[in-house]
């Protein structure tokens, strides 16, 4: 897959796990419990507050959004736990959809593939 093709496909999987969570708090703000939003809207701003005022390489900001894909697809896995009370498939759709952007996270972290070419 070209570079520039695996950052779209992690820049897709990044903001759906954005909105996802986004969806979840809300939810969950309105059974009462307004916690989990306000930490979010905090984490969210502090974020893009510190990556958008700092110069930090290209490099960095790659590896500091996998670790937030990881860390959000961890919350999302923890939050999934709680859709097997609504069904079974439910909760097994939220559950891979969580395992899935974990899984999106780790690439980046992953070596990379050296193109071996070998002329015959």
């Amino acid at each position: 897959m070209p570079k520039h093709m695996n950052s779209l496909v992690l820049g897709f999987f990044y903001l759906t796990a954005m909105a996802w969570a986004l969806c979840e708090v809300c939810l969950i703000a309105g059974t009462g419990n307004w916690l989990p939003l306000s930490l979010f809207l905090v984490l969210f701003f502090v974020a893009f507050s510190i990556l958008g005022c700092l110069n930090v390489s290209d490099g960095m900001m790659n590896m500091f959004g996998a670790a937030t894909a990881i860390l959000l697809g961890l919350f999302l896995l923890f939050i999934s736990f709680a859709g097997f009370q609504i069904s079974p498939a439910v909760g097994l759709l939220k559950l891979f959809g969580a395992l899935s952007i974990v899984a999106a996270g780790i690439i980046p972290f992953l070596p990379a593939k050296k193109n071996d070419s070998h002329s015959h």
